[in-house]
């Protein structure tokens, strides 16, 4: 058997090389000689005994243009091909005419510079020249070319399911491992005093793997919609010589590789020589047919587990691949730890290319192997299993007639829409929780003690390796690094800087974990910096504490440290830095310090650090670096502006010899802003939003510099709907005039951060909804499919398949609902307020809940423990009964209920046992949403958030709380709040449809929140909460916008609750965020009782009513920070008490914490709350 064996890595996409040998100058002729001689390849036996004359006076034509390719100059080793050469004997006559037994016709291996030791060894010698009669010369040369040709195996996971519906194949599992062997050949002697003992299955050719062990794991099957893919391809050696002279291109049979006109510069051309499929259900039944014929692989190596063989063939019957099967471990998916993840790196769906230029499979057949693989289940149960290829065999003659004949035609770019790093493109930023949350559990195992500091190191090192891994495999020549962080990229900034406040005890060096976790978090003894939203996204950033004495020093190395990490992976990339001007802006005077402090008056402070940092980044090897300078995109006076020149012009001579990339995000920039940005010296390329930032593509048509790189931001960061290629496409191309095409970089809107990671992990969604979306690792593939096409390369079946997606979410009867978008546009003409103003109705409410002065409560929702989230995954798996899972909540309510009423909490909660989200709880009951496995998206720290996706109209079908908040009032004589999210913060934190105006999507939410609230109030819930955690945060960052945003946002909650009785008490909650700005229209809500953050922000918000701000609702400003595990004094919450009755009247004011509870451990929450009340307790008194 002619053996080409691999040593395979464990992937699920695989390219291996065989042979990387030169060709002689003048082996094109020699190809194209014999094309034109190679009219017999194509006969049958019967043809060629009738042809036997002109097949022997051929003999000496063959003869000569092996020894011309492959054997002449042999005396000069190095420039030869491959040492082995083949040969194969003539068939004999016998009465019939010719033996058309091939499989007698052994090849002969012959070693090129074999000594000849004994009469048995044959040298090749032997068969050149007068022994050349008992050659067949055509076969061997043949044989001789395929041998010497290079080979690419590829296997892929693909979605049947997308096929089914667009007609072509989504790659659904992609990864790539780059590693060039020399090839071995197992079971041949090679050695020259030894015949050869192995012999071939002329005329099969096999393609073997020799390394089970490492392949066996290469590709898990998951769904039963998954099939596996199989191609080979040649892509180098013998049959592609490397010099081609210039040829007559009339003739297509003759024509030469791809020449791109622009670039100059000719495309390696890679030929497809099998491609084949199996889906899950063949395998499923190869793997269930235990008593099968199928053979047992224990002799590989493979010491346990059932395993099978299953067997595909190519087009046409062509060809034949051997696949190993068998199962694998549980899979399971638990919420409540980490999930294993395989270190290759993933790309995405542009492989697509791979399966739907070079699988000539039959659609109606794959149509109708989906359709069986969905309609049978032998026992009910998906079993995900492994397959690993083993061989791929294919009849000599079918090889080497595409090698001859189809290598000229055929141009598959199968790989460069991944691999080709040439194209333009560009990532802001990507998310650094990982694809399972690695980086979350690592880091809160490593604050539970539980694990040390050097594994929390090594989870971090494979997140940050997979992520620029997977870059650079997707083809990303701008890759970012320092984007990675353990909590927060302004707190890394702020570690950089050395500007730690001095209640955290830091003596200098290096900053290490215990000063940067207190920042973030606080200790027992002092608490954690602010934290606030990060623009206008569901992000939070450490809020760094400033002020005129603050030393600073260069105090982490991070930036340059993972720079050099990458580079040691041998990956090139861009460190980001928050810019200088944006740290100052993000920052706040420290406590003490005049709030008037000019924070600007510390630039010529902190740019001696920055200086540090560049200087040692471009000792390091460092091209481009990445400043974000997103406050650019914010309403800017003109001496912050002016910073900017200043800032940029002191940074000139150290960013000497470098390519400086300013970055903005999030909205459009101001004509001023971007005037001051593309004049500023030192920089070379600016990065802006071109999907929410509409209006600053007419200013870069206007007025774009000369000679600098425009870095376009056309795919989303924030959402997860697919790019609609063709109009992002337009786009850049009208941009290529004004910017010319070598200075346009194709780019993200901002950083990937703001989405999920992997849409590879989402095994249980819709398909139809599926194909509509992109994560993280999907917009990287659009990025580059979008720089290829602007490059000339476009990929027309991944654009096709992108627009049919977009055609499928237009037309989809389950997007739109006629009753529901009828009654949200009847919305429009009414103000929706409650009859009565806020001062009659608290007077009601007093009357029938009879609450003391100072009432405590909290907001919401308790610890949600192991158990808890054990109960509900079991219920939502069909584990357990439901009457086991209510019992079971029911208990844990009870529990809650108790503990409030020990504690004598005035207004009680039911702990909110039942839900795994405030949003995503009531998306799951809500019509138009759906929902992810593994859509994590990170909040702040280690806490990740699971937005339900928008796709269509939004109504509730049926009650949602109603029993829950039941159930708990009457384990209680005290007023229980019923707990509901509001629509604006299900619009802000959740993924929402792009086809329709936001308001319009509020307006449908806030409908459903009303039917529940009147619900609630008929089941006799007395205090409803409806939380708008998010309202702040959707406030557009422009001024001029801010109007339209906050009259519909306040529209939307009042509608809510428009109907409710006066003696209905309704909350509202809100959460960290700059509220002061927006006071008079949360006093627009028209809630009665509002509870604010308050703690972790310097009580800020009790800055505008010292200004004369006049409340006459209820509210609650908290009184301690429950994101930090510090549990407060009695002494400390009761001044803060204080602090609050100085300029709010007693009688409106509540006491809480700042939030809900459920990140929170038990031996935490209890002795928080118990001082919580005692401290109400005694000023109650002393009040009294």
């Amino acid at each position: 058997m002619v053996m080409f064996a691999f040593n395979i890595l464990t992937s699920k996409i695989l390219t291996l090389h065989v042979t990387e040998k030169s060709c002689l100058s003048f082996r094109y002729e020699l190809l194209s000689m014999v094309k034109k001689h190679s009219n017999l390849i194509g006969k049958t036996i019967v043809d060629e005994q009738d042809d036997a004359s002109d097949v022997e006076m051929d003999q000496k034509f063959w003869h000569d243009v092996l020894d011309l390719y492959f054997i002449g100059g042999r005396e000069s080793k190095e420039q030869q091909d491959d040492d082995l050469l083949f040969f194969v004997k003539k068939m004999s006559l016998n009465r019939q005419g010719y033996n058309d037994n091939l499989e007698g016709n052994d090849p002969y291996f012959v070693r090129r510079w074999a000594v000849k030791v004994n009469k048995a060894t044959i040298l090749l010698d032997d068969l050149v020249g007068e022994s050349s009669m008992i050659v067949d010369w055509r076969r061997s040369l043949y044989l001789n070319l395929i041998a010497q040709t290079s080979y690419s195996v590829t296997v892929a996971i693909c979605s049947m399911c997308f096929l089914s519906v667009n007609n072509l194949f989504r790659i659904i599992r992609v990864a790539n491992k780059h590693h060039y062997l020399l090839y071995t050949r197992n079971g041949v002697i090679l050695s020259s005093d030894q015949e050869v003992e192995t012999k071939p299955a002329y005329p099969e050719i096999c393609f073997a793997v020799d390394d089970f062990d490492s392949t066996f794991d290469a590709v898990v099957l998951t769904e039963t919609d998954h099939c596996y893919c199989v191609l080979l391809n040649a892509v180098g050696g013998a049959a592609f010589p490397s010099e081609k002279p210039q040829e007559d291109n009339s003739s297509s049979e003759n024509s030469g590789p791809n020449h791109n006109v622009d670039t100059g510069k000719t495309n390696k051309t890679k030929l497809t020589l099998f491609s084949g499929f199996v889906s899950y259900q063949m395998v499923r039944e190869a793997y269930d047919a235990g008593k099968s014929g199928f053979e047992s692989l224990l002799p590989f190596g493979h010491s346990s587990g059932k395993t099978d063989r299953i067997y595909m063939k190519g087009p046409g019957g062509r060809g034949e691949v051997e696949v190993a099967v068998s199962g694998v471990v549980d899979r399971s998916l638990d919420e409540s730890g980490p999930q294993s993840s395989h270190h290759t790196s993933q790309g995405g769906n542009k492989l697509g290319a791979l399966v739907r230029k070079a699988a000539s499979v039959a659609h109606v057949a794959a149509k109708n192997a989906y359709a069986a693989a969905s309609n049978r289940n032998s026992d009910g149960e998906m079993v995900p299993l492994k397959c690993c290829l083993m061989s791929i065999s294919l009849p000599w003659e079918h090889i080497a007639y595409d090698l001859l004949f189809k290598v000229r035609l055929q141009s598959f770019y199968i790989f460069e829409l991944l691999l080709d790093r040439t194209m333009a493109s560009h990532i802001v930023g990507y998310p650094r929780m990982g694809p399972k949350r690695e980086l979350k559990f690592a880091l809160e195992s490593f604050w539970d003690g539980k694990t040390s500091a050097d594994d929390l190191l090594k989870v971090a090192s494979d997140v940050r390796s997979n992520i620029w891994k997977q870059m650079a495999d997707a083809g990303i020549k701008y890759i970012p690094s320092n984007t990675f962080s353990y909590y927060d990229q302004v707190l890394d900034t702020t570690a950089m800087l050395g500007a730690v406040p001095p209640r955290y005890n830091w003596k200098g060096g290096e900053i290490g974990f215990d000063t940067y976790f207190s920042m973030a978090r606080g200790n027992a003894s002092v608490p954690a910096m602010e934290m606030t939203k990060w623009f206008d996204t569901n992000y939070h950033y450490i809020v760094p504490e400033l002020g005129p004495d603050v030393a600073f020093s260069y105090a982490s190395h991070k930036a340059v440290s993972e720079f050099k990490e990458a580079k040691a992976l041998g990956v090139d990339t861009v460190p980001v830095m928050v810019g200088p001007v944006s740290y100052l802006l993000l920052s706040k005077p420290a406590k003490g310090v005049e709030k008037t402090f000019n924070l600007l008056s510390l630039l010529d402070k902190i740019l001696p650090v920055y200086k540090q940092v560049i200087t040692e980044l471009k000792e390091a090897g460092a091209s481009w670096i990445q400043f974000d300078e997103a406050t650019l995109v914010k309403d800017l006076e003109s001496h912050q502006l002016e910073a900017f020149t200043k800032a940029y012009s002191e940074l000139n001579s150290a960013c000497s010899g470098l390519n400086i990339l300013v970055a903005t995000y999030f909205a459009d920039i101001t004509s001023d802003a971007f005037k001051t940005l593309t004049s500023l010296p030192a920089v070379t390329g600016y990065t802006f939003d071109l999907v929410r930032g509409k209006k600053t593509l007419d200013l870069i048509k206007s007025s774009f510099p000369s000679g600098k790189y425009l870095f376009a931001g056309v795919v989303d960061g924030r959402n997860i709907w697919a790019n609609d290629l063709a109009e992002s496409l337009g786009i850049l191309e009208s941009l290529q005039g004004v910017v010319g095409k070598d200075k346009l970089v194709v780019s993200t809107s901002c950083s990937l951060l703001h989405t999920a990671v992997d849409l590879v992990n989402e095994t249980k969604l819709d398909n139809e909804i599926k194909s509509w979306l992109a994560f993280a690792a999907q917009k990287i593939v659009e990025v580059n499919a979008l720089a290829k096409a602007l490059a000339g390369k476009k990929d027309e079946a991944y654009f096709s398949a992108n627009a049919a997606a977009h055609a499928s979410k237009k037309s989809s009867p389950r997007v739109t609902n006629e009753a529901v978008q009828k009654a949200a546009d009847g919305l429009k003409d009414s103000a929706h307020r409650r009859a009565t103003n806020v001062s009659a109705r608290l007077d009601a409410q007093q009357k029938k809940l009879n609450l003391p002065l100072l009432p405590t409560t909290t907001i919401g929702s308790f610890p949600q423990t192991i158990d808890i989230r054990r109960v509900r995954r079991e219920y939502k798996a069909k584990k357990i009964t439901e009457e086991d899972y209510i019992k079971a909540m029911k208990e844990e309510i009870s529990k809650v209920v108790k503990l409030q009423e020990e504690l004598d909490i005035d207004v009680l909660v039911h702990g909110e046992p039942e839900r795994n989200d405030m949003v995503e709880y009531f998306g799951e009951q809500l019509s138009g949403f759906a929902f992810t496995a593994n859509g994590w998206v990170q909040s702040y720290g280690s806490r990740c958030v699971k937005p339900p996706i928008i796709y269509g109209d939004v109504s509730r079908p049926k009650a949602m709380t109603v029993f829950w908040s039941s159930m708990a009032q009457e384990m209680t004589k005290r007023p229980m709040k019923g707990m509901l999210t509001g629509p604006v913060t299900i619009l802000n934190w959740s993924f929402v449809r792009n086809d329709q105006p936001r308001f319009k999507t509020c307006y449908q939410i806030a409908l459903a929140i009303k039917n529940e609230v009147e619900d609630l109030e008929k089941a006799g819930i007395k205090v409803i909460q409806i939380d708008e955690a998010a309202l702040r945060e959707g406030l557009p960052l422009r001024k001029a916008e801010h109007a339209f945003y906050l009259d519909w946002a306040v529209r939307s909650f009042r509608i809510t609750n428009v109907g409710v009785q006066d003696s209905t008490q309704i909350h509202t909650h809100m959460c960290y965020s700059n509220f002061n700005d927006i006071i008079h229209s949360i006093i627009d809500m028209d809630a009665d009782v509002i509870t604010i953050e308050n703690s972790r922000s310097d009580e800020k918000l009790l800055s505008v009513f010292r200004e004369g701000i006049k409340y006459g609702a209820g509210i609650g400003p908290g009184v301690y920070d429950i994101h930090s595990p510090r549990i407060p004094s009695m002494e400390e919450i009761a001044e803060r008490i204080n602090k609050t009755l100085a300029v709010l009247n007693r009688n409106i004011l509540w006491v809480n914490p700042d939030c809900g509870l459920k990140t929170r451990k038990y031996d935490e929450v209890n002795p928080a709350l118990s001082n919580m009340v005692t401290a109400a307790k005694k000023i109650r008194t002393e009040l009294k």
